[in-house]
């Protein structure tokens, strides 16, 4: 529609589905980026210079309630109900003075099928934070060059309202 716009994919068993335009009104002839999706699913947030803005690029604050952006719609009376998403944070340690590690954490389902990844940040203490669907069982890897593989199963609740549940994780690799 624009110089750049909001696609949506599914992953599902093992692949992307083909990208598709969102379309209006979340994207317009301006350029539209940077799509941000709270952890409950009914917010988001964009970057777009579309015309009426107050700066070279404002952000936009979009209710999703409306829309079946998610593979269903939510409708205004979802509002309230158990959140389908959870979070997940805590940071990644050595054993060699506790010092933060940057390091790529990978998410499987109980199938075995990667789901997800991310990285801790080296610079902020090994932190990381990610979003998953809640009300399954995942098991968190990581493999780091020099350390033990450390491998963790967990079941992601849901929270039981409209407030998002937030897991710590905090773990510590041990040197080979």
């Amino acid at each position: 529609m624009g110089s750049y716009d909001i696609f949506k994919t599914v992953f599902e068993n093992g692949q992307w589905s083909k990208p598709i335009n969102i379309g209006y009104p979340i994207n317009t002839i301006g350029a539209e980026k940077s799509f941000v999706l709270t952890a409950d699913g009914k917010t988001a947030y964009i970057a777009s210079d579309r015309a009426g803005g107050f700066g070279e690029r404002d952000i936009y604050q979009i209710d999703l309630t409306n829309y079946p952006l998610m593979g269903k719609s939510t409708g205004k009376a979802a509002m309230g109900s158990p959140s389908v998403n959870s979070i997940v944070k805590g940071s990644v340690v050595s054993t060699d003075g506790a010092k933060g590690m940057g390091v790529l954490i990978n998410f499987f389902n109980q199938a075995g099928e990667k789901v997800a990844e991310t990285h801790s940040s080296q610079e902020d203490g090994g932190a990381f934070f990610i979003t998953l669907p809640a009300g399954k069982i995942y098991m968190l890897v990581i493999e780091q060059d020099g350390y033990d593989v450390f491998k963790e199963n967990f079941f992601m609740p849901a929270s039981g309202d409209a407030s998002i549940y937030t897991m710590i994780k905090d773990i510590i690799l041990y040197k080979k």
